[in-house]
């Protein structure tokens, strides 16, 4: 009876330990269509603020510019239009990029780039609970190129974050992050560990 009840118990540590194997969440924005300003919050990211409009808002757009489809999966990608000098004054009217905050806190891994011109370089600079936590390298890219993936480099929790753009526009796409498990499943997580350590001594002694 003992023996069977630790087989079940390695077998709820195993279950329990299966979110931190997820595979990532991706942020695809293929269900939105046209060019236009998020008017509410999508899928549990809100993307700047509608009444901004174009004084700095993200948006989103299916509609390639200058013969250029700025977006890596399917149909849309998404922009703030942020633009600025190395001494990080804004060289536009657009403004800096306003942060995306997050419904509940996420993994963010990263996401797909796009250029607009020549010699932009953007990175991450994450928040949590209002105190900024990590910035990522930079990522620079030209005009022209392929889609390119920055990571952010950081495993923590988050809940918001802002890109830091320099020396022109660029385009966003297929934001992957990993939802963070609840405070109860790191509790189970942990008595499934305990569980399975038990079981494993155990068996050493047989």
């Amino acid at each position: 009876m003992l023996r069977a009840l630790n087989k079940t118990a390695a077998a709820v540590a195993l279950t329990c330990l299966m979110p931190l194997a997820a595979t990532a969440d991706v942020l695809g924005f293929d269900d939105l269509t046209g060019r236009n300003f998020f008017q509410a919050p999508y899928q549990g990211f809100t993307f700047g603020v509608a009444a901004q409009g174009p004084g700095g808002s993200w948006f989103h757009s299916d509609v390639p510019d200058a013969g250029l489809s700025f977006y890596r999966s399917p149909l849309t990608s998404v922009s703030t239009e942020s633009a600025f000098d190395d001494a990080g004054n804004p060289i536009s009217v657009y403004g800096d990029s306003l942060p995306v905050t997050l419904s509940t806190p996420v993994v963010l891994q990263g996401a797909w780039f796009q250029s607009f011109d020549d010699q932009i370089s953007v990175r991450f600079k994450l928040s949590y609970q209002g105190a900024e936590v990590h910035a990522s390298d930079y990522l620079v890219m030209n005009y022209g190129d392929a889609p390119a993936f920055l990571s952010t480099g950081y495993t923590g929790a988050v809940d918001s974050f802002v890109i830091e753009g320099y020396h022109g526009y660029f385009a966003m796409d297929d934001v992957m992050f990993q939802p963070v498990p609840e405070p109860s499943t790191y509790a189970m997580m942990f008595l499934g560990l305990a569980a399975m350590g038990i079981y494993s001594a155990r068996q050493r002694q047989h």
